[in-house]
Protein backbone atom coordinates (compact mmCIF):
# COMPACT_ATOMS: atom_id res chain seq x y z
CA UNK A 1 0.00 0.00 0.00
CA UNK A 2 1.39 3.59 -0.89
CA UNK A 3 -0.72 6.49 0.56
CA UNK A 4 -3.67 4.48 1.27
CA UNK A 5 -4.00 2.98 -2.35
CA UNK A 6 -3.22 -0.24 -3.82
CA UNK A 7 0.10 -0.88 -6.14
CA UNK A 8 -1.14 -1.88 -9.06
CA UNK A 9 -0.42 -5.49 -10.21
CA UNK A 10 -0.21 -6.89 -13.41
CA UNK A 11 -3.12 -9.22 -12.97
CA UNK A 12 -5.25 -9.94 -15.74
CA UNK A 13 -7.59 -12.28 -17.12
CA UNK A 14 -9.75 -13.08 -20.17
CA UNK A 15 -12.92 -14.98 -19.61
CA UNK A 16 -13.26 -17.62 -22.32
CA UNK A 17 -17.38 -17.43 -23.37
CA UNK A 18 -19.59 -19.80 -21.29
CA UNK A 19 -17.10 -19.23 -18.47
CA UNK A 20 -17.45 -17.08 -15.25
CA UNK A 21 -15.73 -15.50 -12.08
CA UNK A 22 -17.26 -15.92 -8.98
CA UNK A 23 -16.65 -13.56 -6.02
CA UNK A 24 -17.67 -14.99 -2.31
CA UNK A 25 -16.50 -14.14 1.23
CA UNK A 26 -17.78 -13.97 5.32
CA UNK A 27 -18.14 -17.60 5.23
CA UNK A 28 -16.68 -17.39 9.34
CA UNK A 29 -16.97 -21.55 9.11
CA UNK A 30 -16.28 -21.94 12.72
CA UNK A 31 -18.65 -19.95 13.53
CA UNK A 32 -22.56 -20.67 14.91
CA UNK A 33 -25.10 -19.07 13.10
CA UNK A 34 -28.57 -19.27 11.42
CA UNK A 35 -27.43 -22.90 10.31
CA UNK A 36 -24.47 -24.57 12.19
CA UNK A 37 -20.89 -24.26 10.53
CA UNK A 38 -20.46 -27.75 9.87
CA UNK A 39 -23.98 -27.47 7.75
CA UNK A 40 -23.06 -23.83 6.09
CA UNK A 41 -19.62 -25.74 5.06
CA UNK A 42 -21.34 -28.31 3.26
CA UNK A 43 -23.77 -25.71 1.52
CA UNK A 44 -20.94 -23.88 0.36
CA UNK A 45 -18.99 -26.96 -0.67
CA UNK A 46 -22.20 -28.19 -2.88
CA UNK A 47 -21.93 -24.32 -4.35
CA UNK A 48 -18.30 -24.66 -5.17
CA UNK A 49 -19.07 -28.09 -7.14
CA UNK A 50 -21.84 -26.14 -8.95
CA UNK A 51 -19.76 -23.40 -9.93
CA UNK A 52 -17.24 -26.14 -11.21
CA UNK A 53 -18.60 -26.43 -14.72
CA UNK A 54 -18.14 -22.87 -15.82
CA UNK A 55 -15.70 -21.17 -13.35
CA UNK A 56 -12.83 -19.48 -14.73
CA UNK A 57 -11.91 -18.25 -11.32
CA UNK A 58 -13.15 -17.88 -7.81
CA UNK A 59 -12.49 -14.97 -5.22
CA UNK A 60 -12.56 -15.59 -1.87
CA UNK A 61 -12.96 -12.05 -0.60
CA UNK A 62 -11.73 -12.88 2.96
CA UNK A 63 -13.27 -14.41 6.65
CA UNK A 64 -13.63 -17.84 5.21
CA UNK A 65 -13.12 -19.14 8.50
CA UNK A 66 -13.96 -17.41 11.67
CA UNK A 67 -10.33 -17.97 12.95
CA UNK A 68 -7.56 -18.82 11.41
CA UNK A 69 -4.18 -18.97 12.60
CA UNK A 70 -0.96 -20.99 11.35
CA UNK A 71 1.67 -22.31 13.16
CA UNK A 72 4.92 -23.41 11.32
CA UNK A 73 3.76 -27.06 11.64
CA UNK A 74 0.05 -27.22 13.25
CA UNK A 75 -3.50 -24.99 11.74
CA UNK A 76 -7.08 -25.44 13.49
CA UNK A 77 -8.22 -28.05 12.53
CA UNK A 78 -11.67 -29.28 10.69
CA UNK A 79 -13.04 -27.60 7.01
CA UNK A 80 -11.61 -30.78 5.69
CA UNK A 81 -14.47 -31.24 3.20
CA UNK A 82 -14.38 -27.16 2.07
CA UNK A 83 -10.32 -27.53 1.77
CA UNK A 84 -10.42 -30.83 0.04
CA UNK A 85 -13.10 -29.22 -2.70
CA UNK A 86 -10.58 -26.34 -3.21
CA UNK A 87 -7.62 -28.90 -3.98
CA UNK A 88 -9.98 -30.81 -6.26
CA UNK A 89 -11.09 -27.58 -8.05
CA UNK A 90 -7.36 -26.19 -8.44
CA UNK A 91 -5.95 -29.69 -9.12
CA UNK A 92 -8.45 -29.17 -12.16
CA UNK A 93 -7.20 -26.31 -13.68
CA UNK A 94 -9.92 -23.57 -12.00
CA UNK A 95 -7.56 -20.73 -10.36
CA UNK A 96 -8.15 -19.78 -6.87
CA UNK A 97 -7.24 -16.47 -5.14
CA UNK A 98 -7.78 -15.66 -1.53
CA UNK A 99 -7.85 -12.31 0.16
CA UNK A 100 -7.54 -12.62 4.14
CA UNK A 101 -9.87 -10.45 6.44
CA UNK A 102 -9.88 -9.78 9.94
CA UNK A 103 -10.98 -12.92 10.88
CA UNK A 104 -7.85 -14.89 9.16
CA UNK A 105 -5.19 -12.10 8.73
CA UNK A 106 -2.32 -14.59 10.19
CA UNK A 107 -2.69 -16.23 7.37
CA UNK A 108 0.57 -17.09 5.66
CA UNK A 109 1.63 -19.98 3.54
CA UNK A 110 -0.06 -23.17 3.54
CA UNK A 111 -3.20 -22.21 1.22
CA UNK A 112 -0.17 -21.59 -1.45
CA UNK A 113 1.96 -24.07 -0.56
CA UNK A 114 -0.72 -27.24 -0.03
CA UNK A 115 -3.60 -26.15 -2.39
CA UNK A 116 -1.98 -23.85 -4.92
CA UNK A 117 -4.28 -20.73 -4.12
CA UNK A 118 -2.13 -17.38 -4.05
CA UNK A 119 -3.06 -15.40 -0.55
CA UNK A 120 -3.23 -11.61 -0.81
CA UNK A 121 -2.90 -9.17 2.27
CA UNK A 122 -4.08 -6.18 0.76
CA UNK A 123 -6.60 -4.77 -1.79
CA UNK A 124 -5.48 -5.69 -5.53
CA UNK A 125 -6.20 -4.49 -9.13
CA UNK A 126 -7.00 -7.08 -11.48
CA UNK A 127 -7.69 -5.98 -15.07
CA UNK A 128 -10.84 -8.44 -16.39
CA UNK A 129 -11.69 -8.62 -20.11
CA UNK A 130 -10.28 -5.80 -19.95
CA UNK A 131 -11.91 -3.90 -17.12
CA UNK A 132 -10.22 -2.94 -14.10
CA UNK A 133 -11.69 -4.61 -10.38
CA UNK A 134 -10.79 -3.02 -7.02
CA UNK A 135 -10.52 -6.20 -5.05
CA UNK A 136 -10.37 -7.01 -1.26
CA UNK A 137 -12.14 -8.33 2.02
CA UNK A 138 -12.54 -4.42 3.12
CA UNK A 139 -11.87 -4.18 6.73
CA UNK A 140 -9.55 -0.79 7.45
CA UNK A 141 -10.71 0.89 4.51
CA UNK A 142 -12.61 4.22 4.71
CA UNK A 143 -12.55 7.18 7.20
CA UNK A 144 -14.04 5.11 10.20
CA UNK A 145 -12.83 2.35 12.25
CA UNK A 146 -9.81 4.12 13.60
CA UNK A 147 -9.57 1.69 16.44
CA UNK A 148 -9.71 -1.34 14.80
CA UNK A 149 -6.96 0.17 12.23
CA UNK A 150 -4.73 0.67 15.23
CA UNK A 151 -5.77 -3.08 16.23
CA UNK A 152 -5.18 -4.26 12.78
CA UNK A 153 -1.29 -2.40 12.58
CA UNK A 154 -0.19 -5.05 15.93
CA UNK A 155 -1.86 -8.06 14.64
CA UNK A 156 0.30 -7.54 11.18
CA UNK A 157 3.07 -6.80 12.96
CA UNK A 158 5.73 -9.49 12.50
CA UNK A 159 7.09 -9.33 15.56
CA UNK A 160 3.93 -9.72 17.68
CA UNK A 161 2.73 -12.68 15.40
CA UNK A 162 6.67 -14.26 16.39
CA UNK A 163 5.63 -13.50 20.01
CA UNK A 164 1.78 -15.19 19.90
CA UNK A 165 3.72 -18.25 18.04
CA UNK A 166 5.83 -19.11 21.10
CA UNK A 167 2.34 -20.28 22.77
CA UNK A 168 1.57 -23.74 22.28
CA UNK A 169 -1.32 -24.58 20.33
CA UNK A 170 -3.19 -25.97 22.82
CA UNK A 171 -3.57 -22.75 24.04
CA UNK A 172 -3.11 -20.11 21.34
CA UNK A 173 -5.76 -21.62 19.00
CA UNK A 174 -8.76 -21.67 21.62
CA UNK A 175 -7.58 -18.54 22.94
CA UNK A 176 -7.65 -16.91 19.65
CA UNK A 177 -10.54 -18.36 18.78
CA UNK A 178 -12.51 -17.01 22.18
CA UNK A 179 -11.30 -13.39 21.26
CA UNK A 180 -12.10 -13.67 17.58
CA UNK A 181 -15.54 -14.54 18.76
CA UNK A 182 -16.23 -12.09 21.39
CA UNK A 183 -14.18 -9.20 20.64
CA UNK A 184 -15.95 -6.21 18.35
CA UNK A 185 -12.60 -4.58 17.62
CA UNK A 186 -11.00 -7.71 16.28
CA UNK A 187 -14.06 -7.91 14.31
CA UNK A 188 -13.92 -4.54 13.50
CA UNK A 189 -16.79 -1.61 13.14
CA UNK A 190 -19.75 -3.52 11.13
CA UNK A 191 -23.24 -3.62 11.59
CA UNK A 192 -25.48 -5.39 8.34
CA UNK A 193 -27.65 -2.87 8.18
CA UNK A 194 -27.69 -0.29 5.29
CA UNK A 195 -26.34 3.22 7.26
CA UNK A 196 -26.77 5.47 4.01
CA UNK A 197 -24.33 6.95 1.55
CA UNK A 198 -22.38 8.77 3.71
CA UNK A 199 -21.77 6.29 6.51
CA UNK A 200 -20.69 3.35 4.38
CA UNK A 201 -17.37 3.67 4.56
CA UNK A 202 -16.64 1.06 1.79
CA UNK A 203 -18.79 3.00 -0.68
CA UNK A 204 -16.76 6.65 0.55
CA UNK A 205 -13.65 4.63 0.34
CA UNK A 206 -14.65 3.64 -3.29
CA UNK A 207 -15.28 7.18 -4.29
CA UNK A 208 -12.16 8.82 -3.41
CA UNK A 209 -10.15 6.22 -4.80
CA UNK A 210 -11.80 6.78 -8.32
CA UNK A 211 -10.41 10.61 -7.60
CA UNK A 212 -7.18 9.19 -8.13
CA UNK A 213 -7.69 6.54 -10.14
CA UNK A 214 -11.46 7.23 -12.36
CA UNK A 215 -10.69 3.75 -14.35
CA UNK A 216 -11.79 1.20 -12.20
CA UNK A 217 -14.80 -0.26 -13.23
CA UNK A 218 -16.02 -2.56 -10.23
CA UNK A 219 -14.56 -2.44 -6.30
CA UNK A 220 -16.19 -5.67 -4.81
CA UNK A 221 -15.23 -6.20 -1.28
CA UNK A 222 -16.61 -7.88 1.27
CA UNK A 223 -16.59 -6.98 5.59
CA UNK A 224 -19.65 -5.55 5.37
CA UNK A 225 -21.96 -8.83 5.85
CA UNK A 226 -24.66 -6.95 3.68
CA UNK A 227 -24.95 -7.28 -0.10
CA UNK A 228 -24.76 -4.31 -2.10
CA UNK A 229 -24.71 -2.78 -5.45
CA UNK A 230 -24.63 0.83 -5.39
CA UNK A 231 -23.37 3.16 -8.35
CA UNK A 232 -20.48 5.20 -8.25
CA UNK A 233 -21.33 7.36 -11.13
CA UNK A 234 -22.13 6.51 -14.58
CA UNK A 235 -19.04 3.86 -15.10
CA UNK A 236 -18.15 2.44 -11.51
CA UNK A 237 -20.32 0.35 -9.17
CA UNK A 238 -19.37 -0.62 -5.93
CA UNK A 239 -20.79 -4.40 -4.79
CA UNK A 240 -20.53 -5.68 -1.81
CA UNK A 241 -20.74 -9.68 -1.64
CA UNK A 242 -22.59 -9.84 1.83
CA UNK A 243 -22.24 -13.23 3.54
CA UNK A 244 -22.47 -17.17 3.99
CA UNK A 245 -24.39 -16.40 7.58
CA UNK A 246 -27.46 -15.25 6.82
CA UNK A 247 -27.80 -13.93 3.22
CA UNK A 248 -26.08 -16.36 1.20
CA UNK A 249 -25.13 -13.97 -1.33
CA UNK A 250 -21.82 -13.65 -4.28
CA UNK A 251 -21.14 -11.83 -7.13
CA UNK A 252 -20.71 -13.34 -10.51
CA UNK A 253 -18.96 -11.71 -13.68
CA UNK A 254 -20.51 -13.11 -17.34
CA UNK A 255 -20.79 -11.99 -20.29
CA UNK A 256 -18.86 -8.77 -19.62
CA UNK A 257 -21.56 -7.48 -16.39
CA UNK A 258 -21.44 -8.22 -12.91
CA UNK A 259 -23.95 -9.35 -10.54
CA UNK A 260 -25.39 -9.58 -7.40
CA UNK A 261 -26.88 -13.17 -6.83
CA UNK A 262 -28.73 -14.74 -3.82
CA UNK A 263 -29.10 -18.85 -2.96
CA UNK A 264 -32.59 -18.79 -1.05
CA UNK A 265 -32.33 -21.92 1.39
CA UNK A 266 -35.53 -24.32 1.39
CA UNK A 267 -37.31 -25.61 5.05
CA UNK A 268 -34.04 -28.34 5.20
CA UNK A 269 -31.92 -25.98 4.73
CA UNK A 270 -30.39 -26.90 1.77
CA UNK A 271 -29.88 -23.91 -1.48
CA UNK A 272 -32.56 -23.53 -4.00
CA UNK A 273 -29.96 -22.44 -6.47
CA UNK A 274 -30.43 -21.05 -10.02
CA UNK A 275 -28.75 -23.70 -11.35
CA UNK A 276 -32.09 -25.91 -10.99
CA UNK A 277 -34.17 -24.17 -13.56
CA UNK A 278 -34.18 -25.45 -16.94
CA UNK A 279 -35.29 -23.45 -20.09
CA UNK A 280 -37.05 -24.82 -22.70
CA UNK A 281 -37.55 -22.65 -26.07
CA UNK A 282 -39.41 -24.84 -28.72
CA UNK A 283 -39.12 -22.60 -31.69
CA UNK A 284 -41.81 -21.81 -34.37
CA UNK A 285 -44.27 -19.59 -35.80
CA UNK A 286 -47.31 -18.65 -33.99
CA UNK A 287 -50.94 -18.85 -35.07
CA UNK A 288 -53.08 -22.12 -36.05
CA UNK A 289 -51.97 -22.08 -39.68
CA UNK A 290 -48.20 -22.77 -38.61
CA UNK A 291 -49.45 -25.58 -36.38
CA UNK A 292 -48.74 -28.69 -38.00
CA UNK A 293 -46.01 -27.95 -40.51
CA UNK A 294 -42.46 -28.87 -40.25
CA UNK A 295 -41.09 -25.79 -39.46
CA UNK A 296 -43.26 -25.92 -36.08
CA UNK A 297 -41.94 -29.16 -34.39
CA UNK A 298 -40.44 -27.28 -31.45
CA UNK A 299 -44.12 -26.56 -30.60
CA UNK A 300 -45.23 -29.62 -30.79
CA UNK A 301 -42.11 -31.24 -28.44
CA UNK A 302 -42.41 -28.17 -26.06
CA UNK A 303 -46.33 -29.22 -26.25
CA UNK A 304 -45.69 -32.60 -25.47
CA UNK A 305 -42.92 -31.69 -22.68
CA UNK A 306 -45.76 -29.29 -20.86
CA UNK A 307 -48.10 -32.25 -20.96
CA UNK A 308 -46.00 -35.28 -19.86
CA UNK A 309 -44.75 -32.35 -16.39
CA UNK A 310 -48.44 -31.19 -15.95
CA UNK A 311 -48.20 -27.48 -17.07
CA UNK A 312 -50.57 -25.08 -18.59
CA UNK A 313 -49.25 -22.24 -21.17
CA UNK A 314 -50.39 -18.89 -20.44
CA UNK A 315 -49.27 -15.92 -22.67
CA UNK A 316 -46.80 -13.52 -21.58
CA UNK A 317 -44.05 -11.96 -22.95
CA UNK A 318 -42.74 -12.90 -26.06
CA UNK A 319 -44.68 -16.21 -25.89
CA UNK A 320 -46.72 -19.15 -24.33
CA UNK A 321 -45.08 -19.98 -21.29
CA UNK A 322 -45.77 -22.97 -18.99
CA UNK A 323 -43.95 -23.08 -15.68
CA UNK A 324 -43.76 -26.53 -13.49
CA UNK A 325 -41.85 -28.33 -10.89
CA UNK A 326 -40.39 -31.21 -11.79
CA UNK A 327 -37.90 -33.91 -9.59
CA UNK A 328 -36.06 -30.78 -8.03
CA UNK A 329 -36.22 -28.93 -11.19
CA UNK A 330 -38.03 -26.13 -12.10
CA UNK A 331 -38.98 -26.18 -16.36
CA UNK A 332 -39.70 -22.87 -18.03
CA UNK A 333 -41.10 -24.14 -21.47
CA UNK A 334 -41.41 -21.30 -23.85
CA UNK A 335 -43.09 -21.18 -27.03
CA UNK A 336 -42.02 -17.20 -29.19
CA UNK A 337 -45.09 -16.01 -30.67
CA UNK A 338 -41.89 -13.61 -31.86
CA UNK A 339 -41.63 -15.14 -35.44
CA UNK A 340 -39.23 -17.61 -36.23
CA UNK A 341 -36.94 -14.97 -37.52
CA UNK A 342 -36.82 -12.75 -33.85
CA UNK A 343 -36.68 -16.11 -31.72
CA UNK A 344 -34.18 -14.57 -30.16
CA UNK A 345 -35.62 -11.73 -28.34
CA UNK A 346 -38.06 -14.10 -26.37
CA UNK A 347 -34.49 -16.09 -25.56
CA UNK A 348 -32.79 -13.32 -24.22
CA UNK A 349 -35.76 -11.85 -22.50
CA UNK A 350 -36.24 -15.35 -20.41
CA UNK A 351 -33.24 -15.98 -19.44
CA UNK A 352 -32.67 -12.76 -18.22
CA UNK A 353 -36.11 -13.04 -16.22
CA UNK A 354 -35.60 -15.85 -14.51
CA UNK A 355 -31.87 -15.49 -13.99
CA UNK A 356 -30.93 -18.83 -15.89
CA UNK A 357 -27.43 -19.72 -17.14
CA UNK A 358 -27.33 -20.54 -21.21
CA UNK A 359 -25.62 -23.86 -19.89
CA UNK A 360 -29.31 -24.59 -18.36
CA UNK A 361 -31.00 -23.62 -22.02
CA UNK A 362 -32.84 -26.25 -24.68
CA UNK A 363 -33.63 -24.48 -27.98
CA UNK A 364 -35.44 -27.22 -29.87
CA UNK A 365 -35.32 -26.88 -34.06
CA UNK A 366 -35.93 -28.48 -37.14
CA UNK A 367 -33.12 -29.68 -39.06
CA UNK A 368 -33.57 -30.79 -43.04
CA UNK A 369 -30.14 -32.36 -42.87
CA UNK A 370 -31.25 -35.00 -40.50
CA UNK A 371 -33.45 -37.93 -41.32
CA UNK A 372 -37.07 -37.54 -40.09
CA UNK A 373 -37.67 -38.60 -36.82
CA UNK A 374 -33.91 -38.47 -36.00
CA UNK A 375 -32.99 -36.84 -32.60
CA UNK A 376 -29.37 -34.73 -32.72
CA UNK A 377 -28.48 -33.06 -29.30
CA UNK A 378 -25.41 -30.70 -29.13
CA UNK A 379 -24.08 -28.27 -26.41
CA UNK A 380 -23.02 -25.44 -29.19
CA UNK A 381 -23.01 -25.23 -33.06
CA UNK A 382 -23.41 -22.87 -35.87
CA UNK A 383 -27.20 -21.62 -37.13
CA UNK A 384 -26.75 -23.84 -39.63
CA UNK A 385 -28.72 -20.93 -42.03
CA UNK A 386 -31.71 -21.45 -39.18
CA UNK A 387 -33.30 -17.77 -39.24
CA UNK A 388 -34.13 -18.76 -35.31
CA UNK A 389 -30.98 -19.86 -34.24
CA UNK A 390 -29.73 -17.07 -36.08
CA UNK A 391 -31.40 -14.68 -34.22
CA UNK A 392 -30.57 -16.42 -30.91
CA UNK A 393 -26.43 -16.24 -31.55
CA UNK A 394 -27.50 -12.69 -32.32
CA UNK A 395 -29.04 -11.48 -28.98
CA UNK A 396 -27.62 -13.51 -26.41
CA UNK A 397 -23.93 -13.68 -27.51
CA UNK A 398 -22.68 -16.65 -29.38
CA UNK A 399 -23.33 -20.17 -30.27
CA UNK A 400 -22.70 -21.92 -26.80
CA UNK A 401 -25.59 -23.04 -25.83
CA UNK A 402 -27.61 -26.46 -26.05
CA UNK A 403 -29.74 -27.47 -29.03
CA UNK A 404 -32.19 -30.41 -29.83
CA UNK A 405 -32.33 -30.61 -33.34
CA UNK A 406 -34.89 -32.84 -34.33
CA UNK A 407 -34.89 -34.03 -38.15
CA UNK A 408 -37.73 -33.16 -40.66
CA UNK A 409 -35.85 -34.50 -43.54
CA UNK A 410 -35.01 -33.30 -46.73
CA UNK A 411 -37.56 -34.59 -49.31
CA UNK A 412 -38.13 -31.97 -51.93
CA UNK A 413 -36.43 -30.65 -55.18
CA UNK A 414 -33.97 -28.10 -55.88
CA UNK A 415 -35.19 -24.49 -54.90
CA UNK A 416 -37.86 -26.18 -52.85
CA UNK A 417 -36.92 -25.79 -49.22
CA UNK A 418 -38.71 -22.77 -47.57
CA UNK A 419 -41.93 -24.37 -49.30
CA UNK A 420 -41.32 -27.62 -47.79
CA UNK A 421 -40.29 -26.66 -44.07
CA UNK A 422 -43.13 -24.31 -44.36
CA UNK A 423 -45.17 -27.30 -45.32
CA UNK A 424 -48.21 -29.97 -43.41
CA UNK A 425 -46.73 -32.98 -42.42
CA UNK A 426 -47.55 -36.21 -44.37
CA UNK A 427 -50.45 -38.46 -43.25
CA UNK A 428 -47.69 -41.41 -42.66
CA UNK A 429 -45.56 -38.48 -40.67
CA UNK A 430 -48.64 -37.68 -38.23
CA UNK A 431 -49.19 -41.06 -37.37
CA UNK A 432 -45.36 -41.16 -35.99
CA UNK A 433 -45.40 -37.93 -34.30
CA UNK A 434 -46.60 -39.07 -31.44
CA UNK A 435 -44.22 -41.29 -30.12
CA UNK A 436 -41.20 -38.90 -31.61
CA UNK A 437 -42.17 -36.03 -29.64
CA UNK A 438 -42.76 -38.20 -26.67
CA UNK A 439 -38.79 -39.76 -27.38
CA UNK A 440 -37.91 -35.69 -27.61
CA UNK A 441 -39.60 -34.73 -24.17
CA UNK A 442 -38.26 -37.81 -22.75
CA UNK A 443 -34.49 -36.53 -23.96
CA UNK A 444 -35.59 -32.96 -22.57
CA UNK A 445 -36.37 -34.40 -18.79
CA UNK A 446 -32.75 -36.35 -18.96
CA UNK A 447 -31.37 -33.21 -19.47
CA UNK A 448 -32.24 -31.63 -16.59
CA UNK A 449 -32.02 -34.53 -14.25
CA UNK A 450 -28.53 -35.81 -15.63
CA UNK A 451 -27.35 -33.27 -17.47
CA UNK A 452 -26.11 -32.92 -21.23
CA UNK A 453 -23.34 -35.30 -21.61
CA UNK A 454 -25.20 -38.41 -20.43
CA UNK A 455 -28.69 -36.90 -22.36
CA UNK A 456 -26.34 -37.01 -25.90
CA UNK A 457 -25.34 -40.14 -25.09
CA UNK A 458 -28.37 -41.71 -24.53
CA UNK A 459 -30.68 -40.18 -27.66
CA UNK A 460 -28.72 -39.41 -29.80
CA UNK A 461 -29.35 -40.91 -33.25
Amino acid sequence: MQNGMPQIKHNHINVPEGKKIYFTSDHHFGLPGKLSSLKREKLFVDWLENSRADAQAIFILGDMFDFWYEYKTAIPKGFVRLLGKLAELTDQGIQIYFFTGNHDMWMRDYLTRELNIPVFFDPQIFVIDGQKFLLGHGDGLGPGDKTYKLLKKLFRNPVAQWLYRWLHPDIGLPLAKYLSQRNKLISGEYDAKFKGEEREWLFQYAKQYLNKQPDVKYFVFGHRHLPLQMPLNENSTYFNTGDWLVHFTYVVYENGMLKLKKDKLNKQGNIISDMKKILIVGLGNPGPEYKYTRHNIGFLIADRLAEKLGGQFKTERYGDVAKVNYRGKRFIIVKPSTYMNLSGKAVRYWLEKENIDKNNLMVLTDDVNLDFGTIRIRPKGSDGGHNGLKSIQELIGGTQYPRLRFGIGKDYPKGGQVDYVLGKWSPEQIEQLPDLTEKAADALINFAQEGLQRTMNKFNG
